[in-house]
């Protein structure tokens, strides 16, 4: 993990890291240090002193010789020693700011939602995955590591056993929103992957906001399923009331192309006439019976009339037609 070159009594430390890609926080074993050590901070890496339970000097990626002028909250507080043979006292954490990718989450009870429309509660479960990474090296610190010696993706998220130190309240922001974004969003559960992209936006927006106070964001969350309960009798009613619903909608909109098509029947442009149903005027004129803008019998005077916006019947014309 490191190395240290001893020079008769010149004393070098090389400070640097060489771990996993799934390590967040890391901490160096050496706490003690001479001025002209040595700090090597890799790309996607952070490097912060800490002491006294205070997260002091930070260095980016990068090759350091440690001096008195680039640790100056160390020399603040502690009065750095001046020289070379002087040694500090200071714990150094490495942070790793690389997003840690394709988390798999689940919610491990299923989330109550009453559906409005229908009058129904019906209980729905969600899964997917997310990405994270550290926003802020020194709150993170602060807020999570304390003296823990390191901190890793299975530590903050759990492995297979689902436990971890965040997946809890990832797991309870997602149930604590679900049912609420669907609501407020008018999502209709039956449609839900629909839905599906703005459903994991609105969610990694609530999540973010509790992740935040940690030193943590999820750059991406997705909800990859919903799974609705298909075998709950109240889902399948909700379904039926749905279908049902969906039917006198169709229905009104076919009587209503219909009334449509009679007030515009004198209209001999084709696209007007059949836009609706795509048959021909005569089986119009069969639907609209004896109250029909014209039949036949009406001859060219009726057609005449017609053009003129009058609606006769048959039985309004004289005997022997026109």
């Amino acid at each position: 993990m490191f190395k240290e070159h001893i020079k008769g009594d010149e004393f070098v430390s090389v400070i640097k890291y060489e771990g996993d890609n799934e390590t967040l926080v890391w901490k160096y074993p050496i706490e003690d240090f001479n001025l002209g050590s040595q700090l090597i901070v890799h790309e996607s890496q952070e490097a912060i002193f800490f002491r006294d339970g205070q997260a002091l000097d930070l260095f980016g990626a990068g090759r350091y010789t440690l001096e008195t002028q680039q640790l100056p909250l160390l020399e603040k507080l502690y009065q750095l020693p001046t020289d070379t043979d002087g040694a500090f006292h200071s714990e150094v954490y490495y942070i790793n700011l690389a997003t840690q990718m394709g988390i798999k989450w689940g919610t491990d009870s299923k989330v109550r939602l009453f559906d409005p429309a229908s009058g129904v509660h019906i209980e729905i479960g969600a899964s997917g995955e997310f990405n994270i990474r550290v926003a802020d090296s020194r709150r993170l610190l602060l807020k999570v590591v304390g003296t823990t010696g390191s901190l890793g993706q299975v530590e903050l998220l759990g492995g297979g056993n689902g436990r971890g130190m965040f997946r809890a309240l990832v797991m309870t922001q997602v149930k604590s929103y679900l049912a609420q974004v669907i609501k407020d969003c008018g999502i209709n559960i039956l449609e839900i992957d629909a839905h599906l992209l703005g459903l994991s936006t609105a969610l990694r927006e609530r999540i973010n906001e509790g992740l935040s106070d940690y030193g943590l964001t999820m750059p991406e969350f997705f909800v990859s399923r919903v799974v609705t309960p298909d075998d709950d009798p109240n889902f399948k009613r909700m379904k039926e009331q749905y279908a049902e619903q969906y039917l006198l909608v169709r229905q009104e909109q076919i009587r209503g192309c219909r009334r449509a098509q009679g007030r515009g029947g004198s209209d001999h442009s084709p696209d007007k006439n059949h836009r609706c149903s795509g048959r021909g005027r005569g089986a119009e004129n069969s639907e609209s019976g004896g109250g029909g803008i014209l039949s036949d019998a009406g001859g060219s005077r009726g057609r005449r009339n017609a053009s003129k916006g009058l609606h006769l019947s048959a039985g309004d014309l004289p005997a022997g037609g026109a």
